[in-house]
């Protein structure tokens, strides 16, 4: 585009859309999220084992070792020593699509923050639209492409992913149990979690016209947030990662029951629960706030 052609806002959205589909951060976002979905069900499925007697025969055995040091007075059973091997769909699947759902989300928003940050950085927005007051649309069209495509992109992701564990479990654990509509709700919230990590990150390398104050920003608060605080707190579920993790699961935090799983000790089985409003409007408040900042900012003449 030409300094300060005007478009319609139905050209300008095909042109992003087309920016985004040639740029390298979004290929390599995609390539990431793959890469991080295959490895995580090789290594689900490399740590496995679904041979129930053998697991069984080794706590008998590790319960022997330990009668011989202790004496039998010590009231152990094989349940107390019992170490299951199996993957079990029901209590793991959701635990693994959360914690895989936040690392995507964090893959989206840095890819997303220094692809958009570069582009100030580089003075190639300057270029495209010399005149300040025709950015807004441009950066409004960038920051809800990155979030709508990283969305769908997760979705797919994460999709494939549930398929693959269910898979892993049906071979080397325990398929049954796991609830449709929860997993469905569960994908949905995780890749909301995504569409606005991305979102969030735009925005804020937008806001600084950087991608080196936006990597700045993102590390200060990883070292803050996830790493001092819980640090200080002594408790690693205050965390806002933590509160994330949660937010997806949505689970009630009382157990319904255990699991029938024929082992000594089985696990134990979590309702899911309605979505956490506040967890969800503080995500959605929090993402408008910065994305208008950005927008405003990106009209802004002075500082580029």
């Amino acid at each position: 585009m030409r300094p300060d052609t005007k478009a319609s806002p139905g050209k300008l959205i095909r042109a992003e859309t087309l920016w985004m589909r040639r740029r390298l951060a979004f290929r390599i976002a995609c390539a990431a999220g793959a890469a991080i979905v295959i490895v995580f069900i090789v290594l689900r499925f490399v740590s496995s084992d679904g041979d129930l007697a053998a697991s069984v025969a080794l706590a008998e055995g590790e319960l022997a070792r330990m009668e011989a040091e202790l004496g039998e007075d010590a009231g152990l059973t094989v349940a107390d020593v019992y170490v299951e091997r199996r993957y079990i769909a029901a209590a793991q699947l959701p635990v693994d699509l959360a914690g895989v759902g936040v690392v995507l989300a964090l893959v989206g928003m840095v890819l997303a923050g220094t692809s958009s940050g570069s582009e100030w950085r580089t003075g190639t927005v300057r270029l495209s639209f010399a005149d300040y007051r025709s950015r807004a649309l441009p950066t409004f069209s960038r920051i809800g492409l990155w979030g709508i495509l990283w969305f769908v992109g997760s979705l797919i992701l994460l999709s494939f992913l549930a398929a693959g564990l269910c898979g892993v479990a049906a071979w080397r654990g325990l398929p049954g149990g796991v609830n449709g509509p929860e997993t469905l709700g569960l994908l949905i919230r995780s890749s909301l979690l995504c569409g606005c990590g991305a979102a969030i990150g735009v925005g804020v390398a937008t806001a600084f016209r950087s991608d080196a104050l936006f990597l700045i920003c993102l590390l200060s608060y990883v070292l803050g947030f996830e790493t001092l605080w819980p640090a200080l707190a002594l408790n690693s579920s205050v965390t806002p990662s933590a509160h994330l993790i949660q937010f997806v699961m949505a689970r009630h935090s009382e157990p319904t029951g255990l699991l029938a799983c024929e082992a000594p000790v089985c696990p134990e089985l979590f309702k899911g629960g309605a979505w956490d409003t506040a967890v969800l409007l503080a995500v959605l408040a929090l993402t408008v706030l910065i994305c208008g900042i950005a927008i405003l900012r990106s009209r802004r003449p002075l500082w580029r």
